[in-house]
C-alpha cells in the first residue's frame, strides 16, 4: 500500500541556504518543529499497517550490528533536506515547509539538522559557520558523539563505494566536519564524601 498526501503551497520558492540568507531562521524553525514528529513502527491504520524503515537499514553492508544500534531513535526523519525540498512561502516568503518526503526514516532527532548543516556547507558556508547554525538544535547539542561518528562514517563509506574515493572527497569532507563539534554531556554529580572519611 502506498500513502500519498498533497498540499498546496501558494507563492512558494526554493530555499536559499547561502551565507547571509534570510531563509536560514525559517529553515531552523521548521526543522525544530519536525523534531516533535515521532513514529512508532508499525503504525496501525484501520486494517493496514504503515512501516517507515529505520535509518540504519539505509546503510546495510556499511555498518555493523553494533553501529546500527547507535542509530536507533523514534523520530520521523526527512533525510533529504536539500534547498529544492524546502519551500519558502507566505506573503513575504518567510515561512518554510519541507516537501518531497520520498526517503523517510526513523532515527535520532539530530539527523535532519546535521544533514541540513552539510547542505549549508555545499551552499558556501564554512564548516565553522554551519556548526554554529547547527548548535541551535538541542538534539544536536546533546547527540551521542559515537552515534554521530557512526552516521558520518557510514555515510562516507557508502558514498565512496558509489562514486569512488576521488569523487567522494568533497562530500565526505563536509560530513567529517560534523565530527568537529563538542557535544554536551550529562554530567553526573560527584559523590560528596562523608565527614571523616578519606
Amino acid at each position: 500500500m502506498v500513502l500519498l498526501a498533497f498540499d498546496f503551497v501558494d507563492n512558494g520558492r526554493h530555499a536559499d541556504m547561502a551565507p547571509g540568507s534570510t531563509d536560514l531562521d525559517a529553515i531552523a524553525f521548521v526543522l525544530n518543529r519536525m523534531q516533535q514528529l515521532t513514529f512508532s513502527n508499525p503504525l496501525p491504520y484501520g486494517r493496514f499497517q504503515f512501516m517507515v524503515p529505520p535509518l540504519a537499514d539505509r546503510f546495510e553492508g556499511f555498518i555493523s550490528a553494533d553501529e546500527a544500534h547507535a542509530l536507533k531513535g523514534s523520530n520521523l526523519l526527512h533525510t533529504d533536506t536539500n534547498p529544492h525540498n524546502v519551500l519558502m512561502y507566505g506573503h513575504r516568503q518567510n515561512r518554510a515547509c519541507m516537501v518531497d518526503w520520498a526517503m523517510p526514516a526513523i532515527g535520532p532527532a539530530w539527523v535532519d539538522p546535521a544533514l541540513t548543516a552539510v547542505r549549508l556547507m555545499e551552499s558556501g558556508h564554512t564548516p565553522a559557520e554551519a556548526l554554529r547554525w547547527l548548535e541551535g538544535f538541542t538534539s544536536w547539542q546533546h547527540a551521542d558523539p559515537e552515534a554521530v561518528k557512526v552516521f558520518v562514517n557510514a555515510t562516507c563509506r557508502q558514498w565512496t563505494a558509489r562514486v569512488g574515493e576521488k569523487d567522494a572527497q568533497y562530500s565526505n569532507g563536509n560530513y567529517e566536519a560534523l565530527l568537529g563539534y563538542r557535544h554536551k554531556s550529562v554530567k553526573r554529580p560527584v559523590p560528596r564524601k562523608r565527614p571523616g572519611v578519606s
